[in-house]
């Protein structure tokens, strides 16, 4: 079983919910298409409650959903395998080309991440509840908009 949870994904998966797979990277000499899209960028953290060696860690248990362990799994997919367009490119470069409403996205998502893996007062609580409730006052402090 995987020790990670994976929590944003830009792919055509949801399109009902806005979700839309990255804008595909032609080449440098390319100037973007936003029509152009395909293939897949994912994240996923490992929960609180996952120990250090993969097993479940009862004590911190209420980390679960409040806490991340401080390592962030990045995943590319290449919608072209081995016909990639771009013969400077490889199917393994996974380069793909976020548009402004994906990178405002990853970036509350890298502060909320951040926040859950420094020293935001987040981690040292005792409760979910108080876990939860430090997480919402370091974003509101921190945060922009």
């Amino acid at each position: 079983m995987s020790i990670y949870a994976s929590t944003l994904s830009f792919d055509d998966e949801f399109p009902e919910e806005g979700n839309t797979a990255p804008i595909l990277y032609r080449g440098s000499h390319v100037y973007p298409d936003p029509e152009d899209r395909g293939g897949e960028m994912d994240f996923g953290v490992i929960p609180g409650h996952i120990a250090e060696g993969g097993g479940y860690d009862e004590e911190h248990e209420h980390w679960a959903t409040a806490c991340h362990r401080p390592f962030l799994r990045v995943g590319f997919r290449d919608p072209f395998g081995n016909e990639y367009p771009d013969k400077h490119a490889t199917p393994s470069s996974g380069t793909v080309v976020l548009d402004a409403k994906q990178v405002e996205e990853l970036r509350d998502y890298l502060n909320d991440f951040l926040a859950r893996v420094t020293n935001s007062g987040i981690c040292g609580t005792e409760t979910k509840a108080e876990a939860e409730a430090a997480l919402e006052t370091f974003l509101r402090e921190r945060v922009p908009g």
